[in-house]
């Protein structure tokens, strides 16, 4: 089965939902193992959802949806709402679903990620916008690179 993120969901400026390309009109394919199995375990109950509905399961269907044929995508302000409602109950502080790609970005930079990779995977356009965004999380890296230099620089000073 082909799995890729190729369009989206969202609301235009008057409210109206739009349905159409990623952002930057760039398909995503690059999926680690574990969403995989996560997405496929998605995929099942929806094929069960779908089969108890007495319909097809759509063959570019989304995978938020609340159409048991997967044809329609989910409202993008409902799916912010549940988002609250269910970190709330975690007793997750106030965090918005669109906040999810904040951690993704700072934990991957945090990791050592390249930026033009991090850039890649958020859909932007260009790796300035990134480190734009995200110059908060680089200035540690710039941190711990210069101090890297000053242990190279004490090494060489002791000889």
């Amino acid at each position: 089965m082909v799995r890729h993120v190729r369009r989206a969901a969202k609301r235009a400026d008057g409210g109206e939902k739009l349905i159409g390309p990623t952002k930057t009109h760039a398909t995503r394919r690059s999926i680690d193992d574990v969403t995989l199995s996560v997405l496929d375990e998605h995929l099942a109950r929806a094929t069960d959802w779908a089969k108890a509905a007495d319909v097809p399961i759509g063959e570019d269907g989304f995978v938020l949806t609340w159409d048991p044929s997967g044809t329609t995508p989910a409202n993008p302000d409902v799916v912010t709402t549940k988002f609250a409602r269910l970190t709330d109950k975690a007793g997750i502080p106030q965090v918005g679903f669109h906040d999810l790609r904040h951690v993704v970005a700072t934990t991957l930079l945090a990791e050592g990620t390249d930026v033009a990779t991090v850039a890649m995977r958020l859909g932007h356009a260009s790796p300035v916008t990134t480190m734009r965004v995200y110059a908060h999380v680089l200035e540690a890296h710039d941190r711990k690179a210069a101090g890297v230099m000053g242990a190279l620089l004490a090494s060489t000073k002791a000889e």
